[in-house]
């Protein structure tokens, strides 16, 4: 058996060569294709992203606007809400003091009187 013989079926013959070359180029072509869909979704997905990031930072800001202004709003309250009840308070010692007066004034009139 001759080395020839033996390298035979391994050979390609010129046209089964060119066949298969272009065969790998198709695939080759398909791939690049396909690689370009990719790279343009991927370009989208990325365009999504950073539009949905705006998004949330906007939304994050606002949130925060409102929250500081919410939370100024309920001191506020709070602050009015203290001082009305220190007004009340005041108030109520004043009738319990005129009252005591009242009363004070009451027992010595009524102590003189008889």
């Amino acid at each position: 058996m001759s080395l020839r013989s033996m390298t035979l079926p391994f050979r390609l013959h010129r046209r089964q060569f060119f066949t298969a070359n272009r065969e790998v180029l198709e695939a080759v072509k398909k791939l690049e294709s396909k690689v370009d869909s990719l790279e343009k979704r991927f370009d989208g997905l990325e365009k999504k992203v950073d539009s949905l990031e705006s998004k949330w930072d906007t939304f994050l800001a606002e949130y925060r606007k409102e929250w500081r202004e919410a939370t100024i709003a309920w001191s506020s309250i709070k602050a009015w809400g203290g001082g009305f009840m220190a007004f009340v308070a005041a108030l109520a010692g004043i009738v319990k003091f005129q009252e005591a007066l009242d009363k004070a004034v009451l027992d010595r009139t009524s102590c003189c009187c008889s």
